[in-house]
């Protein structure tokens, strides 16, 4: 009777096992429901940078939580189909994307994939902090080791091409708008910021100007901001101006197609804090912090 009574306890206790193992037959699997990647966005930088992304699987305890990665344009950035693992191979964006084995549900990641600057400083170590109470600290032009190297735009004119970064010795280096807007981050490292044109009007009250969009006499720009003139490139490319006139990017649109600039004119201290250029122009670029 004994042994009956043990066999069928043995029996009992292997039976409760296999119904707490969801991949037995007869239980029914948790089906997932959900996938999203994080990061949903991510910036890479060329030259072997590398990422890992996660599959983020809803619900938590769904049984089988596998997913198979895939990149649409593996010419910018590769994609290890089981890790998740992202690599920057080229200059340009890819979309990254992960399917669920479980329902084929899908989630995507845009990696962008930037040129590491080097390199980057600016002209002196001066700062200038007009006396006001937006107590902005205001950098020297910045400069890029090598500029001329990098990438290179036309701007959609036929033009052959005006540098994005262009050397200018003994001033400021030129940059277009678009190659500010994409290495902002690296050419104003943190703490500073690229201005917007908001910061353009604080300077310009700070230095006891107006503070609006239009040009005034200002000379305390040249004894307390201490501008650096540069001049400009046009489009096509031509400098001019180096002596005479000292035009920054602000982070500001002005319009649908033109960017809002500071630019000081030599003769007479003639101050636009927000001046109208198109974003295929080269002008210098200063940084800000608070």
């Amino acid at each position: 009777m004994k042994t009956s009574i043990f066999a069928l306890s043995a029996l009992a206790a292997i039976a409760a096992l296999v119904s707490c193992d969801p991949e037995k037959p007869g239980v029914d699997p948790i089906a997932v429901t959900g996938v999203s990647i994080e990061p949903a966005a991510i910036t890479l930088y060329l030259g072997g940078d590398t990422a890992t992304l996660e599959a983020i699987i809803a619900p938590e305890d769904a049984t089988d939580r596998t997913v198979t990665w895939s990149s649409d344009d593996p010419d910018e950035v590769t994609v290890d189909r089981a890790t998740g693992v992202v690599s920057a191979v080229g200059l340009g964006e890819a979309t990254i994307t992960a399917t669920t084995k479980d329902g084929g549900l899908t989630a995507e990641c845009v990696v962008t994939v930037k040129e590491l600057l080097e390199g980057i400083s600016f002209k002196s170590d001066a700062t200038w902090t007009p006396d006001s109470h937006n107590a902005r600290t205001w950098s020297d032009v910045v400069m890029v080791e090598r500029c001329r190297g990098k990438e290179t735009f036309d701007g959609g004119t036929g033009l052959p091409g005006n540098p994005d970064c262009r050397e200018n010795p003994g001033y400021g280096d030129l940059f277009s708008w678009a190659f500010v807007e994409k290495y902002g981050d690296q050419l104003c490292p943190a703490p500073w910021s690229v201005p917007s044109s908001n910061d353009f009007f604080a300077l310009d009250r700070d230095l006891g100007g107006m503070g609006d969009q239009n040009a005034y006499p200002n000379t305390r720009y040249e004894s307390e901001w201490g501008p650096t003139y540069g001049g400009s490139t046009s489009v096509a490319g031509a400098l001019s101006g180096q002596d005479n006139v000292a035009l920054y990017w602000s982070s500001s649109k002005s319009g649908s197609d033109q960017i809002s600039v500071l630019q000081i004119i030599k003769a007479g201290s003639v101050v636009f804090p927000s001046q109208a250029m198109s974003p295929n122009s080269g002008l210098m670029l200063r940084c800000y912090k608070l």
